[in-house]
């Protein structure tokens, strides 16, 4: 197609999924335009097109500055006019206040009322493969309830047919773990697992690595993937240690908290391997962790599906400056529309070539050393629009 770039032959063959995630990157200029145009500028209570308007932005400005500067270079400024949403303004804990806008907003109201409610497995798909795990037994172990676990669940589900294995740290039929659930994935897979249920759940104590131990001696040997937290992982490693047990071809998955270097360390010890990795529900995969990071917590930003940039502000009661991330949605299909909104975490982006598949596929924006944001950035009500400001004009 027009828009279309060359991938290197070793990583078409390696990675099955390539030419869709390919696709992703040479078209998300205009995947993203025609996702403003559906999601934001065409719904009058869109929260997006209220701060944008404010800031002096129409959709024909917006394009014409996607299309001159590019997405990232074009986001950062718009979050410099004051088109972002805070953590804390997202989860309506307080308003969300311009120079001369209020606005009063619950989560409700950056759902995408035109999105099918579950991510698309393709996700996983190139996750699973970058990590040559797309044959592999995947399992999650993940709190609950949860709704990336959810999603987690489902998506996997989705993309094999039948319901992974779950470690649940809650039962019962009123639980992500439990009817909901298993009704849902019965209905994407048309069958049951095999365990009398459709979400395959096993409730384990949390923190209690034991029976996932079980699972993987139960595959005897053969390469596995869990979709986990850093916590978990590093439980599963101590666990692991004390029953004088390995984690050869284990590929842990984390999601959350980004990944310790102490807990790698520990993994990889024990012949294992982990990455850093983002989930969301309502988002999917928006980060994959580097195979050949600089970091424990190096990840690659899901450029096809989302886009990545940073502000600085406050990230501690110290009054700490830090660059927090904001994220953006470039597909009209998300469940959740996000546009320059906070992640609550703050973090270190970088352009550069790693030399992994991934990267070698074109994922070249990094993330890495993130940390929670601790405090609610008081600055936001002193941020001027830019029709306040002067404006650089836009070739035409």
């Amino acid at each position: 197609m027009a828009c279309g770039v060359r991938t290197p032959m070793i990583v078409m063959a390696s990675l099955p999924n390539a030419p869709v995630a390919r696709d992703g990157l040479a078209c998300r200029v205009p995947r993203f335009l025609d996702a403003l145009d559906r999601t934001v500028f065409a719904h009058r209570n869109s929260p997006y097109r209220a701060l944008l308007e404010h800031a002096g932005y129409d959709a024909a400005r917006v394009r014409a500055l996607v299309e001159q500067d590019g997405i990232e270079p074009a986001l950062e400024r718009l979050a410099a006019a004051g088109v972002y949403v805070t953590a804390e303004e997202y989860r309506g804990e307080r308003e969300l206040r311009r120079r001369g806008l209020t606005l009063r907003l619950t989560e409700r109201a950056f759902a995408n009322p035109d999105a099918s409610g579950s991510d698309d497995p393709g996700d996983w798909s190139l996750t699973l493969e970058a990590y040559g795990l797309d044959r592999a037994p995947v399992s999650v172990w993940l709190p609950s309830p949860d709704a990336t676990g959810r999603a987690a669940v489902v998506a996997l589900a989705t993309l094999r047919g039948r319901a992974p294995r779950w470690f649940t740290e809650q039962p019962g039929p009123t639980t992500p773990a439990g009817g909901g659930l298993r009704a849902l994935v019965m209905r994407l897979t048309g069958r049951s697992n095999g365990h009398g249920n459709g979400s395959a759940a096993a409730h384990v104590a949390p923190d209690d690595a034991s029976s996932v131990l079980d699972w993987i001696r139960g595959e005897r040997g053969h390469a596995v993937g869990i979709v986990t937290t850093a916590a978990r992982a590093l439980a599963l490693a101590t666990a692991a240690q004390a029953a004088k047990r390995r984690l050869d071809g284990v590929t842990l998955m984390t999601s959350g908290a980004p990944l310790p270097p102490a807990t790698l360390r520990a993994v990889q010890g024990l012949g294992g391997r982990a990455f850093s990795s983002c989930a969301m529900a309502g988002c999917g995969v928006v980060i994959d962790g580097c195979v050949r990071p600089v970091a424990a917590d190096d990840g690659h930003v899901r450029m096809d599906r989302v886009a990545l940039v940073g502000r600085r502000r406050p990230i501690d009661e110290t009054g700490t400056e830090g660059t927090a991330l904001l994220l953006t949605t470039l597909r009209a299909n998300a469940a959740q529309v996000l546009v320059n909104t906070e992640t609550g975490e703050a973090g270190t982006i970088r352009d550069r070539a790693c030399g992994c598949l991934l990267g070698e596929l074109g994922f070249t924006r990094h993330v890495q050393r993130r940390r929670r944001v601790t405090v609610a950035d008081a600055r936001e009500s002193d941020v001027a629009s830019d029709s306040e400001t002067e404006r650089t004009p836009l070739a035409a």
